[in-house]
């Protein structure tokens, strides 16, 4: 991958980094170098100090400047932020590759990908931020997607495209959702009033920004309470990649295929066994299990208290990766039933 290249996406097209922006970049030690590079691209741009926090299990253990070599830098404005992900080659560690994982370590669960983000009430975004991966194998087929789809020249071609369907979704009055394939039949509720999430984002100035790797997935907030149906997919569970039979009765979770370690992951807590989430993109749909979106709320919560009945409050998380030549129909409040995406492509 052409990291140079990469780091211009990121300041360019992701962050849309201005003069006068006060860039701060979270990354782990190992990806310093990157972190370093995409620094020193910045200043090009934001003539303003940038600073790397390294971080170990999300905890800061140090911080290094960047510093403008311009005699006469750019007054600080506003802060971005940046914090990179690292995508291992592999999980090789025994507290991975074992079904030993208790659900206490939370750490080793970060790393699995089983954390939820946090509810955070209080919480405002009033500055561009971003999260993207760092490949440790730049030859994997997710590195290999990645490179065509964010550093191919036609970025903004994908996020006009995906600002579009987003657009449709906000304004289709969705209530229930329907997918189905020759191994899935599955009904959701779609909560009212919720936030589409993907493509561009903007603040309440009217700049916008990529906030995510994945802008061209449109994720949203289900009812935890709403699945009704079965489904078969994959997921990484502790680690591998395992097959899934799933079955839900007014929401609530059986097992019809699975292994231990997937029940054992399940057991950590009531809510994980419920839906979370969604995300949808040609050839690629993902059920998150446990935790939920707290950009897809659509009101700013003050306490604990204001969070929606229907919000999936658990800790935990398991992706779940559906048929990809799913379909998707959905109906509004009306009763009108619309088609959305057939055997895997959205009907643009």
């Amino acid at each position: 991958m052409d990291y140079n290249l990469y780091a211009e996406r990121i300041i360019k097209d992701f962050l849309r980094l201005q003069d006068g922006d006060a860039l701060s970049i979270n990354t782990e030690d190992i990806d310093f170098p990157f972190a370093s590079t995409v620094a020193k691209k910045a200043l090009e741009t934001t003539n303003v100090t940038v600073k790397i926090v390294v971080t170990e299990n999300g905890k800061p253990v140090e911080v290094t400047d960047f510093d403008v070599e311009d005699k006469n830098p750019s007054v600080p404005r506003r802060m971005a932020m940046l914090r990179l992900k690292h995508v291992e080659r592999s999980i090789t560690n025994e507290a991975v590759l074992e079904a030993e994982v208790e659900k206490d370590d939370l750490a080793s669960l970060q790393k699995l990908g089983h954390l939820a983000d946090p509810i955070v009430p209080g919480r405002r975004i009033s500055v561009p931020w971003c999260v993207v991966p760092v490949f440790e194998d730049e030859d994997s087929e997710e590195a290999r997607l990645f490179k065509e789809k964010s550093l191919d020249g036609e970025i903004n071609n994908h996020i006009k495209l995906t600002d579009y369907r987003k657009s449709y979704m906000e304004h289709s009055d969705m209530d229930l959702i329907h997918l189905t394939s020759d191994d899935t039949d599955l009904t959701l509720r779609v909560p009212a009033r919720i936030s589409f999430i993907g493509g561009s984002s903007t603040l309440v100035d009217g700049r916008s920004y990529i906030n995510t790797a994945d802008f061209d997935r449109i994720s949203f907030a289900l009812d935890k309470d709403s699945a009704e149906g079965f489904l078969k997919g994959t997921a990484f569970v502790f680690g591998k990649e395992e097959e899934a039979e799933l079955k839900f009765e007014k929401g609530v979770l059986s097992v019809i295929k699975g292994s231990y370690k997937l029940k054992k992951l399940l057991s950590f807590d009531e809510y994980l066994q419920k839906v979370g989430y969604i995300s949808l993109r040609d050839k690629e749909f993902i059920l998150s299990l446990g935790g939920s979106l707290q950009d897809s709320i659509d009101n700013i919560l003050e306490t604990q208290e204001e969070i929606p009945t229907y919000v999936n409050t658990s800790i935990y998380s398991l992706k779940v990766h559906l048929n990809s030549k799913i379909s998707v129909s959905y109906s509004n409040f009306s009763g009108k039933t619309t088609e959305l995406i057939r055997r895997g492509f959205f009907l643009d």
